[in-house]
């Protein structure tokens, strides 16, 4: 280490040289809750002025009694996941919301700021390294699960004496409901062999897979359905519910309480599927009732919220289809609907967009092309017009 030499104008700061130039940091010594004497230092700051910041921050915590906060101005984000996620296990949390949350900090947040201390990253960095970056290939709802999973973490480094605040509270999710939805649908020949191969599966998941791709509804809103919201004499289904990986609630927004219409093949399938169910709930002394819900495995337990989503990953795989998620059928439903020239207004509303400028900007994909298509369609009057004269 080269040789440091401390400031006049600030006790406690010192300079060193590097082969990028001159640096600052500090070193402060303090006696901690136990009367013990600790040393804390910090380095590698551009300037004098911004070492001297941090260490009147340092001195507050001390004069304060927040002990904690600076023995872990070394703590990772990322270590401090893993002791956060160990007290969930210890408080017996279900198995669903473990993996959830173990999902979320393995395969979201380590990535992307997991190398980052807890106690210094921003807002700012927040929002661009993990919100954005994180948008770019997942959906907007989504990323509002991965965030308030990660404000758990925070709000509990908080209640720990770890940072003083929670930073990255209030923002709107809706400000990012447009979905970057590239390679996230079936091509019409994909949606057929999609079809073709539901029928290899039994009648459970191939109902519930058909469902989502023929009505656009989102999976937790096909996990929540009651019988008593499907009317197949109608021939509509009643959206007033969604479902998360533990509970049912109502829908965040009041566009998304909706009543979608169904086709003919669709209410035969739900009449066979219901006809099924009775005969199962019947040769194990019990009947259907309209309160059940729709979704049930072959025990009669609700269908897992995890696990229907890898049981269609595996489908998938096993029949060389591209891998779209479930929310990939509602954006296939949307887009086969578009290709086939049908009323945006009502693909909106049928969709539970809060407006149709979401709708818009979503599938832009095809209406771009739809857009050509109207250009080619004028020209081929001109010609026409042309001839008659």
């Amino acid at each position: 280490m080269s040789t440091v030499v401390y400031s006049k104008k600030y006790d406690y700061v010192y300079s060193y040289q590097t082969k990028k130039g001159k640096l600052w940091g500090y070193r402060f010594n303090y006696y901690s809750s136990s009367n013990i004497r600790k040393e804390i230092g910090k380095r590698k700051f551009i300037s004098e002025k911004e070492a001297y910041r941090d260490l009147l921050t340092v001195q507050e915590q001390v004069e304060k009694g927040n002990f904690k906060a600076i023995e872990n101005n070394k703590l990772t984000i990322k270590e401090y996941c893993y002791v956060w996620l160990e007290s969930q296990q210890s408080k017996n949390r279900s198995i669903n919301t473990i993996r959830g949350a173990k999902t979320t900090i393995e395969l979201h947040i380590i990535p992307r700021i997991g190398h980052l201390k807890i106690q210094a990253i921003s807002r700012f960095e927040y929002e661009r390294l993990f919100l954005e970056d994180l948008l770019k290939t997942t959906s907007a709802r989504s990323v509002e699960t991965h965030h308030k999973r990660f404000m758990a973490i925070i709000n509990s480094a908080v209640k720990n004496e770890i940072i003083l605040a929670n930073k990255f509270k209030g923002f709107n999710f809706s400000d990012y409901e447009v979905e970057n939805i590239k390679n996230k649908y079936f091509s019409k020949k994909e949606a057929a062999k999609f079809l073709n191969k539901l029928e290899l599966l039994d009648y459970r998941k191939k109902t519930v897979f058909y469902l989502l791709f023929s009505t656009g509804m989102r999976k937790g809103e096909l996990l929540a359905l009651r019988w008593q919201d499907i009317d197949l004499k109608k021939g509509e289904i009643d959206i007033s519910r969604t479902r998360g990986d533990q509970k049912i609630s109502t829908p965040k927004t009041k566009s998304s309480i909706r009543k979608i219409q169904i086709d003919s093949s669709t209410i035969e399938m739900l009449n066979k599927y219901k006809m099924n169910e009775r005969k199962f709930l019947l040769s194990n002394g019990e009947k259907l009732n309209e309160t059940d819900l729709f979704a049930t495995n072959r025990y009669g337990n609700p269908i897992s919220y995890c696990g229907i989503t890898e049981q269609f990953r595996l489908f998938c795989n096993d029949n060389d289809l591209p891998y779209i998620t479930l929310h990939g059928l509602r954006h296939t439903h949307a887009t086969l609907l578009l290709e086939a020239n049908a009323n945006i207004k009502y693909i909106s509303r049928r969709l539970g967009h809060k407006n149709i400028e979401i709708t818009l900007n979503t599938y832009s994909h095809v209406l771009i092309e739809k857009e050509l298509e109207t250009a080619e369609i004028f020209s081929n009057v001109v010609t026409n017009l042309a001839k008659l004269g």
